[in-house]
């Protein structure tokens, strides 16, 4: 099972994001849990999309998330996966490899 570095330098290589935007994209409190949504988010994003397309892509308001953008989302405290706003992030992401 891949450990919470495996995911943070995963995460970094596949966006360019640093440590400390990566924590902040967690909601500060890098679990787990959280880290495997965002990298399930980023690896769906990142199939269509450059590392500067897929930064885009996480700063973007979007009608579906209220107007907020998938970053303002996810980096709400205390957040879980199970959580509408974060799947709503997922369903997103995941609908580009539709």
């Amino acid at each position: 099972m891949p450990s919470i570095a495996d995911y943070f330098n995963g995460i970094a290589s596949r966006t360019g994001f640093s440590s400390t935007a990566i924590t902040s994209l967690v909601g500060g409190a890098p679990s787990l849990p959280r880290l495997q949504l965002l990298a399930e988010v980023v690896d769906a994003v990142a199939g269509s999309y450059t590392q500067e397309g897929v930064r885009m892509w996480f700063a973007r308001a979007r009608r579906p998330l209220e107007g907020k953008s998938p970053k303002e989302v996810l980096q709400q405290p205390n957040w879980q996966p199970s959580d509408a706003g974060p799947q709503e992030v997922l369903r997103m992401a995941r609908s580009l490899l539709s």
